[in-house]
């Protein structure tokens, strides 16, 4: 392994990394003053070139320490100009709060659901009706995770919201075709129980969503 002149190859490496830590707080000093006078401060790339460049020159003089630092080095970097351009979140709107409620649901049905009929299956019926019902089992429940996903992020979404409830609202027309060829299923309460949320919701996460923009 190539060290610096003169110095071991341990030296060298202790070298890299106390010359790294200096650099990082050099880098997140204008941020870290910021913060305890509350006043604001902007961090551009070109402000961290440098810093990245000095750590290139004296990763190649640490091989094969190289990759391991670079990567460290790279996502240390990214800390600091996050944790520097970084504002207080705020709160969320009243119709972003309707929107993510609105998710929860679909995401807690979607999931119980599609696991319950994973589980259960079709197996009174022929086995492609079996694997056919398993395997919408699946999209069933990956909808609710992607929901989940989509409420927890909901300040960063935009036509995926409306997506969810177009899927959800498709859902409901099925079940109406259904009704319209074979009939309500008994008892009929809890099947319009079912239904009619799933006609409704979308609408009110569509209308919702729309404000929150």
């Amino acid at each position: 392994m190539v060290g610096l002149p003169g110095v071991s190859c341990t030296k060298t490496r202790g070298l890299y990394v106390k010359s790294w830590c200096h650099l990082c707080d050099a880098a997140a000093a204008p941020a870290l003053a910021a913060k305890k006078t509350g006043a604001p401060v902007q961090v551009t790339v070109g402000d961290l070139r440098p810093i990245v460049a000095t750590m290139n020159a004296l990763a190649r003089r640490v091989w094969p320490w190289t990759v391991f630092l670079s990567a460290w080095r790279d996502k240390s970097i990214q800390l600091i100009y996050k944790e520097s351009t970084m504002t207080p979140e705020v709160p969320l709107l009243a119709s972003q709060l309707v929107v993510r409620i609105c998710l929860f649901l679909v995401a807690a049905i979607a999931m119980f659901g599609g696991a319950l009929q994973m589980y259960l299956g079709q197996p009174d019926t022929s086995p492609r009706l079996d694997n056919v019902h398993r395997f919408m089992a699946g999209v069933y429940f990956s909808t609710g995770l992607i929901s989940l996903w989509a409420a927890v992020t909901i300040r960063q979404q935009g036509i995926l919201v409306y997506l969810l409830a177009l899927g959800v609202f498709l859902a409901g027309v099925g079940r109406l075709v259904s009704i319209s060829k074979v009939g309500l299923p008994e008892p009929a309460a809890v099947w319009l129980g079912y239904l009619i949320p799933e006609l409704l919701l979308p609408i009110v996460i569509v209308v919702a969503h729309r404000g929150g923009h």
